[in-house]
């Protein structure tokens, strides 16, 4: 009858056990998720910098203008903001 009672206990701390693994993956996988639309965002707004440098019509000035204010928005979502 204790061994019995013993079973029950280890299959609980089991069953506890892998809930907490579950639980810990699904924080990690949506934190990855996160850092992957974080890093999606960054690369378009880097590729729209590549295309201000690139366009012709657009003299240095107005270049360095509007490759400043997307620069910014690519430190922002650096840091979190």
């Amino acid at each position: 009858m204790m061994q019995a009672g013993w079973l029950w206990t280890m299959a609980g701390l089991l069953l506890g056990v892998l809930l907490l693994l579950g639980l810990w993956g699904w924080r990690e996988l949506q934190r990855i998720r996160q850092l992957e639309a974080k890093v999606e965002r960054q690369a378009a707004l880097l590729a729209q910098i590549d295309q201000v440098l690139d366009n012709p019509t657009l003299d240095a000035a107005e270049q360095r203008r509007q490759s400043e204010a997307l620069m910014a928005h690519v430190l922002a979502l650096r840091e979190g903001r």
